[in-house]
């Protein structure tokens, strides 16, 4: 006597998801788009401020906000600052796709990484690129708010000075608000694609949530059974080696690295600029 069986679920292919995947993709550029608009916008500001500009201007400013270098008026003397600035929003808008196809990561309809790649592991590397790419932009505000004072101190006409503590606050703003945004920002976008993951009847397996589990958003391993202070990247992440926190030495490490950026650095700055003022 036989028995009729099912047939075994066949797994779907990696291009069922590319819809999921894709959906509201773009948001995660308008950080970037914002930043570049914004050096835009002081550029023109500033070709059109030049034909009333004296024939030499700042073009350096001390801590204290002083400025103490000048060059002759110019577009390129007078907006350096936003125009480096711009290109490189250029740049890391040029990199992030490449960084995607590294990573496996569609970039394109049609276009993929690795063959059928597992889907869990899409939408978390999917996540991870939105965290990015978000978190990049985040960056490149803050570091306009170098160029927009220096940039509009000269556009208002004067000497060009400054408030002494307008360029310690800034360099505080991007050092502090770079460590602070980085694994909140990638986590963020990780939740939102584990939110669409499920929704699409994709779930992790054990393991897989155990894996996911080693890890913090940033990057970083947090691994106490393992005894190593540097490991490889978790893929999706680039190359090289990261640090695990999980290890005392790894912890060392990171309040060492964020003591000395986010604590040490600013006050030296604070402190020159108020000793100049």
């Amino acid at each position: 006597m036989t028995h009729d069986t099912a047939p075994s679920p066949t797994p779907a292919p990696s291009y069922a998801y590319d819809d999921a995947l894709r959906a509201g993709r773009g948001r995660s550029w308008l950080p970037l788009l914002a930043a570049a608009l914004l050096n835009l916008g002081l550029i023109v500001a500033a070709w059109l401020a030049l034909p009333g500009l004296p024939d030499r201007i700042p073009t350096h400013w001390g801590a204290d906000g002083r400025p103490d270098a000048w060059e002759d008026t110019s577009l390129g003397s007078l907006a350096l600052g936003p125009l480096i600035a711009l290109g490189t929003c250029a740049v890391m808008a040029l990199t992030i796709p490449l960084v995607r196809m590294g990573a496996g990561q569609p970039t394109a309809a049609g276009a993929h990484g690795p063959a059928e790649p597992n889907p869990w592991r899409r939408f978390q590397t999917e996540g991870t690129a939105r965290g990015t790419t978000v978190l990049v932009g985040v960056v490149m505000l803050l570091v306009s708010l170098l160029t927009v004072p220096t940039t509009l101190s000269v556009l208002g006409g004067g000497d060009g000075a400054l408030p002494w503590w307008v360029m310690p606050l800034c360099a505080t703003l991007v050092l502090g608000g770079t460590l602070l945004a980085m694994g909140p920002i990638i986590a963020w976008q990780q939740r939102v694609m584990r939110a669409r993951a499920a929704e699409t009847g994709v779930r992790p397996t054990a393991e897989e949530e155990a894996e996911d589990a080693r890890w913090t958003a940033a990057g970083l391993m947090k691994d106490p059974e393992d005894a190593r202070v540097m490991v490889p990247k978790r893929p999706g992440y680039g190359v090289g080696t990261t640090v695990n926190v999980g290890s005392r030495g790894g912890q060392a490490l990171v309040l060492v690295f964020v003591g000395l950026t986010g604590v040490a650095l600013p006050a030296v700055l604070w402190i020159a600029a108020f000793s100049a003022r």
